[in-house]
């Protein structure tokens, strides 16, 4: 991953580069981007699929079987397949947890955060 990919708050998987401990999920702060960007980092940071596990955990439900995106009040999303379905306008294909996040904070300039405090 770049550091450019990233928004401070960002979910994504954290290890050690000497391969010793395990992998978690890590919420990435200025400092872990700081030190991406000056090459100075002791861990890897990899991006974590985005699941319907994930969208769930986010707060996302099913409705008729389909997780549903609501964007704002008027208007909705299907979410199938790692692509987000926004209608007749657009479709973004979005694999990654910290993509959605980014993707959220772009069109409600709200974080997306877990909902029910599992990670």
């Amino acid at each position: 991953m770049k550091a450019n990919d990233l928004r401070i708050g960002n979910l994504v998987n954290a290890s050690l580069k000497s391969g010793k401990g395990r992998i978690i999920n890590h919420t990435i702060t200025g400092f872990n981007i700081a030190n991406m960007a000056d090459g100075f980092t002791s861990f890897n940071f990899e991006p974590i699929p985005l699941t319907e596990d994930w969208l769930i955990k986010f707060g996302f439900e099913k409705v008729f079987g389909q997780l549903r995106i609501q964007i704002t009040n008027s208007n909705s999303a299907t979410w199938s397949n790692g692509i987000l379905d926004l209608g007749d306008y657009l479709e973004i294909k979005c694999k990654y947890v910290h993509t959605l996040q980014n993707l959220f904070h772009s069109l409600t300039g709200k974080e997306l955060t877990i909902k029910n405090n599992e990670q």
